[in-house]
């Protein structure tokens, strides 16, 4: 058998014994330079190629390096030994030369690549699930959130469950004022049309309604959910269909006469808030 040092490009011949004994690593006769023999391991002599022959008083055997157990110093077989293209290929089996160390280091990285994987795919698995939500509710990311949930195996403990589509900017709440209250001395009453201007149903609104002062300071913050301001409970699944209009009322405290004007925003989960003021 013959092997190939990739520093040099000096080819040698080397025995099966010899890879066995030195774990496969070998040291060029010709520069000094230690490789593994293995990855340029044929059995014959490629065409064009010349043996690289020992120094005059050579005995062309394979000497041993300082450090038997990493490398193994190669010298060419003597000149008098000619190559024969009709001999046979001497037989060459793994199993009788990897050793138990070199097996623990291929093993060792096995469980690192192994690792490293699953600590990726857990990583991934981590940021989709924690952004799901939030592209689920986008009109513009739904199409890739319904892809990713096609992507979920099923029979998991998670399940890909994507929330309705919200889109604040598409809900318009008109002809809405502000005025004291018919009843209540100290009282307030807030009123108005909340209707859904997207050609898809979604989730009613939160409702917060801030009252400042002349200077822009907040006075007071009231916060509002769609049954405050409907009137009537409202399920979790209820939905507001497009197009759809249904009125908004509130009874109010009157937080007083430093209180000159109001501003209210939508909210909903995953969405941005939309400032309206007045």
């Amino acid at each position: 058998m013959y092997t190939c040092c990739p520093s040099c490009h000096a080819w040698f011949r080397v025995s099966a014994e010899q890879l066995r004994a030195a774990q496969g690593r070998a040291r060029c006769g010709q520069c000094d330079a230690v490789f593994d023999a293995l990855a340029a391991l044929t059995d014959r002599l490629p065409a064009g190629r010349e043996e690289i022959h020992p120094a005059a008083g050579d005995t062309g055997e394979a000497v041993a390096e300082e450090n038997a157990d990493t490398a193994l110093a190669l010298k060419a077989e003597a000149a008098d030994d000619p190559v024969d293209d009709d001999d046979p290929p001497e037989p060459f089996q793994l199993e009788d030369w990897i050793p138990g160390d070199s097996g623990s280091s291929w093993h060792a990285r096995l469980a690192w690549t192994a690792g490293i994987i699953l600590l990726t795919g857990a990583l991934v698995f981590q940021y989709i699930a924690w952004n799901l939500p939030h592209w689920g509710v986008d009109p513009d990311q739904r199409q890739r959130a319904e892809q990713l949930c096609t992507m979920v195996p099923a029979g998991l403990p998670w399940q890909c469950q994507l929330p309705p589509l919200t889109d604040l900017a598409r809900l318009e709440l008109t002809r809405y004022e502000l005025t004291a209250h018919p009843e209540q001395e100290d009282g307030l009453h807030f009123s108005g049309i909340l209707t859904n201007r997207a050609d898809f149903a979604q989730p009613y609104p939160l409702l917060y309604i801030t009252m400042e002062d002349r200077r822009g300071e907040v006075v007071a913050v009231g916060h509002f959910g769609p049954a405050d301001y409907l009137g009537t409970p409202v399920a979790d699944n209820e939905l507001l269909e497009p197009d759809a209009q249904t009125p908004v009322s509130l009874d109010l405290t009157d937080p007083g006469e430093q209180a000159t004007g109001f501003r209210f925003d939508f909210h909903s989960a995953g969405a941005t808030p939309r400032h309206t003021p007045d």
